[in-house]
């Protein structure tokens, strides 16, 4: 279902509705298990959206391509990403992907893992 939204979306000129089967259709995939795919998609989307000029769907891609990054062999790759984003979310105003990076990356340390900079969290600050 969510791959024939994404054939009509890329059919029709409307680019939110393409933009949001886009990360409907990667959401699915990475469910799937499909993530070197949805990662693809991501990828495709954050470059189309941010040449655009539509910056919330780029964040939200990116958001996205992190949090799978996480869940990979490379995690690193992940945290990285979503380091940058949340400065760039916070810079531009995009205070929820900014927290919804910040959470993620939180979630990604290990159990007893203490943060630098005396245990405050980065929600905290």
């Amino acid at each position: 279902m969510a791959k024939s939204a994404l054939f009509f979306a890329l059919q029709s000129s409307d680019r939110l509705g393409r933009f949001a089967a886009f990360l409907a259709v990667s959401t699915v995939e990475a469910k799937q298990g499909q993530i070197e795919r949805a990662l693809k998609d991501l990828q495709v989307l954050r470059a189309e959206s941010a040449y655009q000029g539509f910056v919330g769907f780029e964040m939200q891609a990116r958001l996205r391509i992190g949090e799978l990054q996480l869940r990979s062999p490379h995690p690193l790759v992940g945290k990285t990403t979503l380091q940058q984003l949340r400065e760039d979310a916070t810079g531009r105003g995009f205070l929820l992907i900014s927290r919804k990076a910040a959470t993620a990356l939180e979630n990604s340390a290990p159990r007893g893992y203490e943060p630098p900079g005396g245990g405050a969290s980065l929600t905290n600050r």
